[in-house]
């Protein structure tokens, strides 16, 4: 008989919120508004503050193969200078285009998630559903995020996935 390894925590928490990011960046791209239907996906970075690690990055949905670097360090930076600003809940509180800063981010719990590749506010709707659902933060935790960025995006996103499917079962 085949030896089965359990999966960490971490590892259970990774695929689930890879998962859920999937489902919300499916679900945005389609939302009413979208200022750029044709970005299709981005780079997800999760950080967990209590020791400044990098739990989790990848690439979620499909991305323009030159655009790859500059995701990845967008979705790296969000998160990290959120860190730096310990009063705020999302990193379009101390955007700088000027700088190439953006919104994106959020504070949850003991995370900082950041996510691009889309249009700035759906980058941070898609950030703030999957934390929710994730049980990262509550329903009281949304509007905060949602009123420093004026972000129309986030309660439609909220809405139209109330429930994501649940995740397909690995493989033994």
């Amino acid at each position: 008989m085949k030896e089965v390894i359990p999966m960490s925590t971490q590892a259970l928490f990774n695929a689930r919120m890879l998962w859920v990011v999937d489902q919300l960046v499916t679900a945005a791209v389609k939302l009413d508004g979208n200022p750029s239907p044709e970005k299709q996906g981005g780079y997800l970075t999760v950080i967990c503050g209590n020791n400044s690690v990098m739990e989790l990055q990848s690439i979620i949905g499909q991305i323009v193969l030159e655009k790859k670097d500059k995701y990845r360090e967008f979705s790296e930076e969000k998160p990290t200078r959120l860190m730096w600003n310990p009063a705020h809940v999302s990193s379009h509180q101390s955007r700088d285009p000027e700088n190439g800063q953006w919104g994106g981010a959020i504070r949850a719990g003991k995370y900082f998630i950041g996510f691009s590749g889309l249009p700035e506010l759906l980058d941070e709707a898609v950030v703030t559903v999957a934390a929710w659902h994730m049980n990262l933060i509550t329903k009281n935790d949304i509007r905060p995020i949602v009123e420093a960025s004026s972000n129309p995006f986030t309660y439609p996103l909220f809405n139209s996935l109330l429930s994501i499917p649940e995740m397909p079962a690995m493989p033994a």
